[in-house]
Formats: structure tokens, C-alpha cells, sequence
């Protein structure tokens, strides 16, 4: 693997390798635990906030299954598809799951969605068009991705975690095992 790739304006650059990987791993947590909570909310009968969840959680594995492979800048150009699409794709992606759980958004935290959505949108236009004043872009678009993804875990999880509480409140419990011995 190549530490070196390009920017969408065709300047080559280093990836920081950790920047990668911490990324890839937090988004794999965060869109595990995403889709275990929404399998939680289907197993309560809540399906809004397991299609909620579990779409959030899909989508947010598939951008760290795009990242991993950086299959925005090999798969789809090799399958006739330009990089320049593929990121307003995205965007379509996360704003229908966004118009489809709009009421659960708005009672939510929404901020930190929106602050996720704003590094994000940061993190493709320095890839696309590069950064003012000289300004190293690989730091500022890494940079970008890793604290828009830190977002969208804390995001992601705080509403996974409001889910799982609120149908776990009504859960019985099985009474502790009794040992066997002298009961």
C-alpha cells in the first residue's frame, strides 16, 4: 500500500498512515454500534428508530468502505464513474436518510450532525480545489475528515445510546441464578 495518492486536483500527497486507520476504526465502531442499537429499536418493535439507525450506521460504513479502499479515486473512475460524482452521491445518500428520519433529527442532536455534514463538506473541497495561502491541504482535509467523523460517532452513538435506554427501562431482568449448593 502507498503512502502516497492524489488530490482531486491531481497534486500528490502523503497520507498520514495513523490518520487513516484511526478514522477507519472509529468508523467502524461507530457504525457497529450504530446498527446494534438499530437491531435493539427493531427487536423493541420501535422500527423508526431501527431504520434510523441502521441506514445511519450502513451509510457511514459504506464512506468508511470508500475511504479504506479509496474507491472514490480507483473503483469508480475505473468503472467509467468520475470522482466528481461520487461525492454529491454521498451527499444524495445521507440527505435522504436525513428527509426520511426528519422528524427523529429534529429531536435530536442536530448540531453535531450539522458540524459533522460542515467537516465533511470542508474535507471534499479542500480535496477538490486544494487550500488558500499555501496552506499544506493534506493536513486540513485529513484533519477535517478525522473530527467530522469523531462527530458523527458521538452522534451516532448518543442517539443509539437515548434508544437502547429508553427500551431497555421496560426490560425484566431474570432473577440471579441460585447456586446449587445448600439452596
Amino acid at each position: 500500500m502507498s503512502l502516497h495518492r492524489t488530490t482531486g486536483s491531481g497534486r500528490a500527497r502523503a497520507t498520514p498512515p495513523l490518520v487513516r486507520q484511526v478514522v477507519v476504526a472509529l468508523g467502524i465502531v461507530v457504525a457497529t454500534a450504530a446498527v446494534i442499537a438499530g437491531v435493539v429499536a427493531g427487536k423493541a418493535g420501535d422500527r423508526s428508530a431501527a431504520g434510523f439507525l441502521l441506514v445511519g450506521g450502513l451509510l457511514t460504513g459504506l464512506l468508511i468502505l470508500d475511504d479504506f479502499l479509496q474507491s472514490h479515486e480507483s473503483v469508480y473512475p475505473a468503472l467509467g464513474v468520475s470522482e466528481i460524482y461520487v461525492y454529491p452521491a454521498y451527499a444524495l445518500l445521507f440527505s435522504g436518510w436525513a428527509w426520511r428520519w426528519r422528524e427523529r433529527l429534529l429531536d435530536s442532536d442536530l448540531v453535531l450532525l450539522v458540524l459533522a455534514g460542515a467537516l465533511f463538506a470542508v474535507m471534499i473541497l479542500v480535496d477538490q480545489v486544494g487550500t488558500p495561502f499555501g496552506w499544506n491541504s493534506h493536513i486540513v482535509e485529513d484533519g477535517a475528515k478525522a473530527t467530522g467523523m469523531a462527530v458523527l460517532a458521538a452522534y451516532l452513538i448518543r442517539a443509539g445510546l437515548r434508544v437502547v435506554l429508553i427500551h431497555s427501562q421496560g426490560v425484566r431482568r431474570p432473577a440471579p441464578a441460585r447456586h446449587a449448593a445448600g439452596r
